[in-house]
């Protein structure tokens, strides 16, 4: 079983996902007792789409150059917006940003991770430290 979940999630990797593919595939209201292998593979698969986007910073930086009016990226940018966050509330964030922004829907999921998370306020390394101190 977990070779087959294994392979389904480096298959679904190869094949670019959008904010329409987010909002019709992530199981947001559920919880994960409730969800069917397929929810909770999708449940899987977005969280690990969002921590890689999180992480990769040459690759979010190219992104963050596609955005009109971004700001100057500095490493470790989306991470001072998001710590103290929970997974689940990270998800919510991005369910609002796709909410608000329909139109933007057909474009990349990195893309719009980065774009719902870019208008959270970015925080100091000593807040993060706090706040990651109390979790």
């Amino acid at each position: 079983m977990k070779i087959i979940i294994l392979l389904g999630f480096i298959i679904s990797i190869s094949f670019s996902q959008t904010g329409n593919d987010f909002l019709k595939e992530y199981p947001i209201d559920k919880r994960m007792k409730e969800m069917s292998n397929t929810e909770f593979f999708n449940h899987k698969h977005y969280l690990s789409l969002i921590y890689s986007v999180k992480e990769d910073t040459s690759f979010t930086s190219k992104i963050l150059d596609e955005i009109a009016n971004s700001e100057k990226f500095l490493p470790k940018t989306l991470k001072y917006r998001t710590c103290g966050m929970s997974k689940k509330q990270e998800v919510r964030v991005i369910k609002k940003w796709c909410d608000e922004n329909p139109e933007s829907m057909n474009k990349s999921f990195s893309f719009i991770v980065i774009s719902s998370f870019m208008e959270l306020p970015l925080k100091t390394e000593e807040e993060c430290l706090e706040l990651n101190k109390k979790k």
